[in-house]
């Protein structure tokens, strides 16, 4: 209450009030003794004789918090340039992989949740006749020696402590026997990069000077002549393979499971279709920092 007999407004919350005799203090020392106690201050302009004062409302702390967020945030982005890594791994159905070694892009290793991943299955999920998810079964090797079994699949990814396992592709992989004069020279797996007819993928044996040309019929089918393919999914693989020794073709034809090509002293068999799957692998222990600072 000042010396003229204004009274503050019962709408404002009275935080805190001083009586003062008229003269005590002039009204410039309270608003400066006030001032230093961070109350925040309106004075009448009239003869300045009401101070309406309000404490705690507002202070550091939206500033305080704001740069303690911006400061979290560029600590999370070193430690992501730090830390970070991105890679991808490629697993064959029923072959393991040693891990980290074979993820490329993989940095330090010391942390990585396997010693080997492999993948056990990889199958198309029916549901009416169409095909609403593809399950990939995996088998790690944890860095303690005992295996877990894990589902990936698209949009569906495995987090493992600061490492982030997404799906990436997936193709097939045909396994062939290659014989010579009747003694078995090749017995390989080759991952397929093209999985739909149309288009050629390549595959070679080296030690023999033998390249392959192969091209795939995942659903094969024969209509007035022609070799055609029902769907994308494996029901009834083919595959339509053109053999060179050395640049010179020596046999082409069209092979089911299980059958056998010969081609003069070589015979080739397409024993089995398999899977293959392509992981992105990714690491980045900076972003709860960041989401933190920006929370």
């Amino acid at each position: 209450k000042g010396g003229t007999g204004e009274v503050v407004p019962e709408e404002l919350p009275i935080k805190h009030s001083i009586s003062l005799k008229p003269g005590s203090l002039k009204e410039d020392k309270i608003v400066l003794m006030l001032k230093k106690k961070r109350w925040r201050l309106l004075v009448s302009e009239e003869q300045k004789t009401v101070i309406y004062g309000v404490k705690g409302e507002k202070g550091i702390w939206g500033s305080l918090g704001f740069h303690i967020g911006m400061n979290m945030a560029l600590v999370g982005i070193f430690i992501s340039i730090a830390t970070g890594m991105d890679g991808k791994l490629m697993l064959t159905e029923g072959f393991p992989a040693t891990t980290p070694k074979e993820v490329r892009g993989m940095g330090d290793a010391a942390s990585f949740p396997f010693t080997e991943l492999m993948l056990e299955s990889f199958e198309p999920v029916f549901e009416g006749g169409f095909p609403v998810r593809y399950d990939s079964h995996l088998v790690g090797i944890g860095r303690d020696g005992r295996p877990s079994r894990y589902k990936i699949g698209v949009n569906r990814l495995l987090e493992l402590g600061s490492y982030k396992f997404i799906f990436s592709t997936a193709g097939f992989a045909p396994r062939f026997r290659l014989k010579k004069d009747g003694k078995e020279v090749a017995d390989a797996i080759t991952n397929l990069l093209i999985s739909m007819p149309g288009v050629v993928d390549y595959v070679g044996i080296p030690e023999e000077g033998i390249g392959m040309k192969v091209e795939i019929f995942p659903d094969h089918y024969v209509e007035n002549g022609a070799h055609k393919t029902k769907g994308k999914f494996p029901f009834n693989p083919a595959l339509f393979v053109e053999v060179e020794k050395f640049g010179k073709v020596i046999g082409r034809g069209f092979l089911a499971k299980g059958q056998t090509v010969d081609m003069e002293n070589y015979s080739l068999e397409f024993v089995e279709l398999r899977n293959w799957m392509e992981l992105v692998v990714s690491r980045d222990a900076g972003v709860p920092v960041i989401m933190a600072g920006f929370i």
